[in-house]
């Protein structure tokens, strides 16, 4: 409120707000939802208060109620834009706010792995592999056992290029993962074989 000297004052009303702690995320259960929305999400953290609100990729978390000592927070996940990671945001009536970078992930198409070429390679790995399926996104990183591919090249939505990274003499799955967290796995699908073995 100001006032002049005349005794004439002014007002603005909700001018400033004074901020409490501010909230943290430390994450969400789960993490991944269809791209329709509508699943329940479980927000854990701290500070959040009983009217905050919770943003997935810039759209309005829907019923959000807030445990009474602010640790947790539940909502319903709206539709997103597109599959993929998105930030989760959480707002307090107090402007005070937090972001998760990439905390929640619309899921599209769950893509099929139905081979791979060669299935086997040399231990010192560098062999060049071809996946076939179906739902193959952009982004898409591919794994033999716990061993990421190198080098993947996604062709298109049925196609996946990559080089075998060095591994140990076994017989292990093949995992392709999308952006979205959507996975393909091919049970046993690339034999690790002693340098020098015939490529299959």
């Amino acid at each position: 409120c100001v006032t002049n000297p005349d005794q004439v004052t002014g007002s603005l009303l909700d001018a400033y707000i004074f901020q409490g702690p501010s909230p943290a995320l430390s994450g969400l259960t789960p993490d991944v939802g269809p791209l329709a929305g509508g699943n329940l999400v479980s927000l854990a953290g701290s500070n959040m208060r009983a009217d905050a609100q919770v943003a997935l990729g810039g759209h309005d978390c829907l019923g959000a109620v807030v445990s009474a000592n602010g640790t947790v927070l539940t909502c319903t996940a709206p539709a997103g834009d597109a599959s993929g990671p998105v930030d989760v945001v959480v707002t307090n009536s107090d402007r005070t706010t937090v972001t998760l970078a990439a905390g929640y992930a619309f899921q599209g198409v769950v893509p099929v792995l139905s081979a791979i070429s060669p299935v086997s390679g040399p231990t010192s790995g560098s062999t060049r592999l071809t996946l076939t399926g179906t739902g193959f996104r952009a982004g898409a990183v591919v794994h033999l056992g716990s061993q990421a591919c190198l080098d993947v090249v996604v062709s298109n939505e049925t196609t996946i290029g990559c080089t075998s990274p060095p591994g140990a003499e076994a017989v292990v799955n093949v995992t392709v993962t999308n952006a979205d967290r959507t996975q393909a796995t091919l049970i046993q699908g690339y034999e690790y074989t002693p340098v020098g073995s015939p490529v299959y």
